[in-house]
């Protein structure tokens, strides 16, 4: 650490934490005696990994210096690549070189020295050597006795991917197939319910096959085999026994705002994963395997038009059929747009496919969009979009921001907030014709029931409701022939759910006993699915609006319970005592309220707006929406809250997050062009906020141009700080910028040109307007 350059204190703390462990082992539970540690780097150790990249960086550097004097040569993977000598992950390395034997005596060299300076050994019973098809036999023995190690085929892995292909990737990709099936395996042999076997599903089996996905197309053959074990797990298929399937595995595989449980397909996943490594490509992104593909396959052409030649890798195959997924979300932040094409790159993204529509077929006016902006101005030639394109073309031109301080133009991600890319968002917009059908509920209807304070296998139940998944005689009747359709609880009725949960007698008596001695009536339901609404919005049933959630508690507990003494009947036959259960609804009931009795401790807020430390002085900043037009606002002050100057602008209709960012660059130039050193800046936007102070977490797209003029002049201050401040500190700059907005008011204002009515909502205590300016 002290060699690369880091700091004698650091590497003092580092020292003194691996140095000062006293360990105890435990017999029969309990701790015996203490001994230190003689080994400064431990298995189990927090700081272990970090630590072994730096030694590990040693052995790098020791490779490194040896293929650069020539003592051996590294893999090349086209003429215009770099040689690649090694790959190293943790304490995964391997190493690249011909299959000669003073290449090989080399890298013995350098790992004799790494193991001699760290004290670290290298496990030759976990390192292997692997040759290629055209190295003989007796050159690969003569090698593996001088490097001490045992010869391995190519069909090896390497960080979980095979470092070689069968002629069938089916066959290739096996091991993932059988991952998943040993997973899924273990949990059978346990008694999970079904919404156990759905968490599961999405947060483990799901996730096993996710990082050979990210790399290599799957075949459909060996989607389908992952998507059959999962399918058949979550129905808890027996072996060599039928299951019945009441609901398409592809309507479960939706998210759950439409309908779905928000399982992904195998297929759909990889396609989504597959786009991640498309976007390093499209946007060349600063990676060692990203210059690789780029030198080796694109060879100065663009992405988008790249084709598979007979050379093209099963990877390289996998990243090009990603640009279908991508090309839906993909467009490009104009700024100088130098050398952008203006028809047909995708620059606009309120447009359709980004892509502008010509006013005359056929003629093209202009062929950059750098043609298009007065470089003077920074702003857009409307004459010249006129004479381009058509009227809602333009009228969309218009609305893109440029920035005062010109950037290169770039690639962002435009469905991202972010403007990075995504997966989940990618899967959404590949996916979006699946999920414009919610079948029986609306997307609203669909987040009431999985927000619900109810347990998820109660939320399950209520989503086989709603899709009459449930194996009623009714739905059986329809696939098998049964000896009876009616309802095994009272003998009277064909078992549909709608006579099940509400019009069977037993029900009809656990309704009535309940808190609210319901009694449903058919008047305000035409159908069971609209039963499910009034359970998830029971206001129509006269339920008082605190009591709502009880409620629906209380129903979801008693269709369960129903259901359940359902199937027991069908199994051991007798008689019911509604009363029985209607008691055992209320005591499952009250112990779920019992756990929802608890406090949560709520500080507050303090609504005191505090004036800045001098020589600071504080300008809030804040938006105001009209119809057609928003007002911005700004106004500044002093450490004794003596009102400086009021600014305010009418800008067209823009997007509620942008006007905010325009009102923050007002109070930021005006705050400039009045000689202020020092500033701080307040807004209740926490985006906006958050936005100037660089977080990468909140980057914006839609307001990147104006954060960067913001941040521009920013730096042209001496001190400035930006905070967020809750709206009811922030309604100064608020009833400013109304004001603006109702009146059309632009320009600088002292605080006597400020009507009274607008002063009378400056609330006392947070600001009261000082007079002055």
């Amino acid at each position: 650490m002290e060699k690369l350059g880091f700091n004698g204190k650091w590497v003092a703390l580092i020292r003194e934490c691996i140095s000062s462990p006293y360990f105890s082992i435990l017999i029969n539970g309990s701790p015996h005696g203490f001994f230190s540690s003689s080994r400064g780097l431990r298995q189990g150790d927090p700081l272990s990994p970090f630590l072994f990249i730096i030694g590990a960086e040693i052995l790098s550097r020791i490779l490194l210096k040896a293929e650069s004097e020539g003592q051996f040569k590294g893999f090349q993977l086209a003429r215009s690549c770099p040689k690649v000598s090694h790959l190293l992950f943790a304490d995964d390395l391997i190493i690249f070189s011909r299959a000669l034997r003073e290449d090989a005596t080399a890298i013995q060299g350098c790992i004799d020295k790494y193991q001699l300076w760290s004290g670290q050994k290298v496990n030759v019973k976990k390192s292997v050597a692997m040759f290629s098809k055209k190295v003989p036999q007796r050159y690969q023995r003569r090698l593996c006795r001088l490097l001490g190690l045992k010869n391995s085929p190519f069909h090896s892995k390497y960080l979980g991917l095979p470092l070689s292909i069968d002629k069938s990737r089916s066959n290739t990709l096996e091991y993932v197939v059988e991952r998943v099936q040993n997973k899924v395996q273990g949990w059978k042999r346990q008694i999970l319910s079904q919404a156990s076997r759905t968490c599961l599903i999405r947060s483990v089996a799901a996730a096993t096959p996710i990082y050979p996905m990210s790399s290599l197309i799957f075949p459909k053959s060996t989607c389908a085999k992952i998507d059959v074990i999962l399918r058949d797990f979550w129905w808890g298929k027996k072996e060599d026994k039928v299951v019945l399937y009441l609901k398409a595995w592809d309507s479960i595989c939706t998210p759950k705002s439409v309908g779905g449980l928000g399982i992904r397909r195998s297929i759909d996943m990889n396609k989504a994963l597959l786009a991640k490594m498309g976007w390093s490509v499209a946007i060349r992104e600063d990676k060692m395997w990203v210059k690789f593909v780029i030198a080796k396959y694109l060879k100065g052409k663009s992405f988008w038009i790249a084709k598979k030649s007979n050379v093209s890798s099963w990877a390289w195959q996998s990243i090009l059929s990603s640009r279908n997924t991508l090309s839906k979300g993909i467009c490009w932040r104009v700024s100088k747009g130098i050398g952008l094409d203006a028809w047909n790159a995708p620059w606009i993204p309120s447009m359709p496919d980004f892509k502008p529509r010509q006013r005359i077929e056929g003629v093209y006016p202009v062929n950059w969009v750098s043609e298009l902006i007065h470089e003077g101005s920074r702003s857009w030639d409307r004459n010249k979009l006129v004479e381009c394109f058509d009227d809602e073309t333009v009228n969309q031109v218009m609305l893109i921001p440029l920035d005062q301080f010109p950037q290169d133009d770039k690639l962002i991600w435009f469905p991202s907030r972010s403007g990075t890319f995504s997966t989940k968002i990618a899967f959404w917009i590949d996916q979006q014709p699946r999920f414009d059908n919610t079948g029986p509920l609306s997307k609203a209807e669909w987040k009431s029931l999985w927000k619900l304070k109810i347990h998820d296998r109660l939320k399950l139940l209520l989503w086989k409701l709603a899709w009459n998944s449930l194996p009623t005689r009714d739905n059986l009747g329809v696939r098998f022939h049964l000896d009876s359709l009616l309802c095994p609880l009272c003998d009277s009725g064909i078992e549909t759910l709608k006579h099940l949960f509400i019009e069977c007698p037993i029900s009809r008596i656990a309704w009535s006993l309940s808190p609210w001695s319901i009694r449903f009536d058919s008047s305000l339901f035409h159908s069971f699915v609209d039963w499910i609404k009034l359970i998830l919005k029971p206001s129509g049933l006269g339920i008082q609006k605190s009591e709502e959630s009880l409620f629906s508690l209380y129903a979801a507990i008693s269709c369960d319970v129903i259901w359940r003494r359902r199937n027991e009947v069908l199994q051991n036959p007798e008689s019911l005592d509604p009363k029985q259960i209607a008691n055992n609804i209320r005591q499952i009931y009250y112990s779920h309220c019992q756990a929802w009795e608890y406090q949560v401790f709520d500080r507050g807020k303090s609504l005191s707006w505090r004036p800045p430390n001098p020589p600071s002085i504080k300008i809030n900043f804040d938006a105001a929406m009209g119809v057609e037009r928003v007002g911005l606002a700004a106004v500044c002050r002093d450490h004794k809250a003596k009102v400086l100057f009021i600014w305010s602008a009418v800008h067209d209709l823009i997007d509620p997050l942008l006007a905010e960012a325009k009102a923050a660059l007002l109070a930021v130039n005006k705050a400039f062009e009045a000689g202020f050193q020092s500033i701080v800046l307040e807004g209740d936007s926490l985006l906006v906020i958050q936005a100037i102070q660089n977080l990468p977490s909140t980057q914006i797209w839609t307001i990147d141009s104006v954060i960067f003029d913001i941040q521009s002049l920013l730096a042209k201050f001496s001190f400035w700080n930006a905070s967020h401040a809750y709206r009811e500190l922030n309604i100064v700059a608020h009833s400013i910028a109304r004001w603006a907005l109702s009146y059309n008011c632009s320009g600088t204002f002292p605080i006597s040109a400020i009507p009274s009515t607008v002063l009378e909502e400056w609330v006392e205590g947070i600001g009261s307007p000082a007079s002055g300016g």
